[in-house]
């Protein structure tokens, strides 16, 4: 899923109405031939013995292969709160695991049941030669056909654990299908969503299809081999944030459903929000009693965690997370604040990990080989990522010095909101120094900043920031706003970086500019990098 024009699911084995193939993932079409590296029986071709013709197959970690006179079923325990897992259409599969490598000697089966919080319990902690760790992801960011720098923070992550050699990632992501505006079409539409998913989700291995992601995009040499699927969740225009956390739910349980029925495997799930993707870990992790981590990424954690709808399910994820990992100290500060009462737990549980950047990717040129005056800013150019504020600062700061142009990488929401940023520029008067380039691959991003003379970060809210630390490792000095998670990333040591102002304050942010770039030639870009 993710092609330009929106799927619509269909039965398993019904083909499109107008004979074409829209991008869909297979899964959706219902065509295991469409599936890249899968044949027309679902299989990886070459894995799979005559002799086996006629046993069942067991789907792990991705890869397809017939099941082994050695292979068990055993029940799964039951859970306590199994029921509320139920709904989510989980019940009580029997489920293999399957250890190979060198520790294991070979090939032997455990049964996965509910014995504590850790893997370590079972398997100790890792060590060189162990067989990798098979992760479950839940992600509802992932980079897509239609958008392949959505959730690039998550597959950089998944990228370098797969590298790792310690990891056995597989990727559930989620894609929206947008519903009628007619609010008596809403919810019949929603239901048939769901009904029609539910067949392909859980009758069929080829809902996981390979990343494909360094053809597609060329930065991510590992995600080819990690398995992706594509779930489609339906999304109301006046969704609540709890609404949108019960169709992910209606999604995702089909999918697991049908993989634990094939006999997967898994040691742990990841989830990429506590809301709604921590969730949706939470009640599988119950059934399959293997333990579940968060990583909170969301800058809409704070207003998840005003919502009284919300805020109870949010705590009970991270209450029973084996870890809470969030991505900066302003981030944990936010959530430790919102749930006092769980602070004898986080204190336990929580951690602060960066998001992965792969610095490799970018390059400090000398100054010397550097555009003169060029200000670059790169994301989204939405009100909150602090754009009118850039364009008058912008606009102060070439009133002083004239030689300045700015360049914003990147796409507006809609249409309309480009051409509101375009008119406010000519309004400032500075059309002409501007440039709105479309957004980029992330080679495209090094290129930018390889040119570039200075970055300017202006966003009013970020939890982490990855075009500061990209900034940086391009040998960019960086004018900031307080947003949250850039101050962790520039450090203590301000006037060695660049300098923090500040935010919504166009002024400030003109003046950190100025005097920045005033002292452009003392910055070292190996140092910054």
């Amino acid at each position: 899923a993710g092609a330009a024009k929106q799927p619509q699911a269909r039965e398993a084995g019904e083909e499109p109405a107008d004979g074409t193939d829209h991008g869909v993932s297979a899964c959706h079409q219902g065509r295991p031939e469409a599936v890249r590296g899968l044949d027309e029986a679902g299989q990886r071709p070459g894995r799979r013995d005559p002799d086996d013709a006629d046993r069942p197959v067991l789907f792990l970690g991705g890869q397809v292969r017939p099941r082994r006179s050695g292979d068990q079923d055993l029940p799964a325990p039951g859970v306590e709160g199994a029921g509320d897992a139920e709904g989510a259409g989980i019940r009580g599969h029997r489920v293999v695991h399957e250890h190979d490598g060198p520790a294991s000697g070979g090939h032997g089966v455990s049964v996965v049941g509910r014995r504590g919080r850790g893997w370590e319990a079972d398997r100790g902690p890792y060590t060189a030669g162990m067989p990798p760790l098979r992760v479950l992801v839940v992600a509802r960011w992932y980079p897509a056909v239609d958008d392949p720098v959505r959730g690039s923070f998550v597959a950089d992550q998944i990228d370098a654990l797969a590298a790792s050699g310690r990891v056995e990632p597989t990727v559930a992501s989620f894609e929206l299908v947008r519903l009628n505006r007619v609010p008596e079409r809403r919810e019949p539409e929603r239901e048939a969503i769901h009904a029609r998913f539910r067949v392909p989700a859980q009758g069929r291995a080829d809902a996981l299809t390979d990343g494909g992601w360094p053809a597609a995009v060329g930065t991510w040499s590992h995600l080819a081999g990690v398995p992706v699927a594509r779930l489609l969740v339906a999304s109301g225009p006046e969704d609540s944030p709890a609404a949108e956390g019960d169709d992910h739910l209606a999604a995702f349980g089909p999918f697991v459903e049908g993989l634990v029925a094939r006999g997967a495997a898994f040691d742990l799930l990841h989830a990429h929000t506590g809301f709604p993707d921590g969730e949706l870990a939470a009640r599988v992790a119950a059934i399959l009693g293997i333990p579940y981590v968060v990583t909170e990424h969301s800058s809409r954690t704070g207003a998840l965690l005003a919502d009284p709808r919300v805020r109870g399910r949010y705590a009970a994820v991270l209450a029973g997370a084996a870890r809470v990992v969030v991505v900066s100290d302003a981030l944990a500060a936010e959530i430790r604040d919102a749930l006092p009462d769980l602070a004898a737990a986080l204190d336990e549980r929580l951690e602060v990990v960066p998001n992965t950047v792969p610095v490799e990717l970018f390059h400090a040129r000398a100054r010397s080989d550097r555009r003169r005056g060029e200000l670059l800013y790169v994301g989204a150019r939405k009100p909150d990522k602090g754009i009118a504020t850039l364009l008058e600062a912008f606009a102060l700061a070439r009133a002083d010095i004239p030689e300045l142009t700015l360049r914003l990488v990147g796409r507006s929401p809609t249409a309309a909101d480009e051409d509101g940023w375009r008119t406010r520029a000519a309004e400032l008067g500075v059309a002409d120094a501007v440039a709105f380039d479309p957004a980029v691959d992330r080679a495209g991003v090094a290129d930018a900043m390889a040119r570039a003379d200075l970055f300017v970060h202006p966003s009013r809210r970020e939890t982490f920031g990855m075009v500061a630390v990209e900034a940086l490792a391009s040998g960019l000095p960086v004018v900031a706003t307080r947003s949250g998670g850039v101050e962790g990333i520039l450090g203590p040591d301000l006037h060695a970086v660049g300098t923090l102002v500040a935010t919504d304050d166009a002024r400030a942010l003109a003046d950190g500019i100025l005097e920045t770039w005033a002292r452009r030639d003392a910055f070292n870009p190996a140092a910054l990098r």
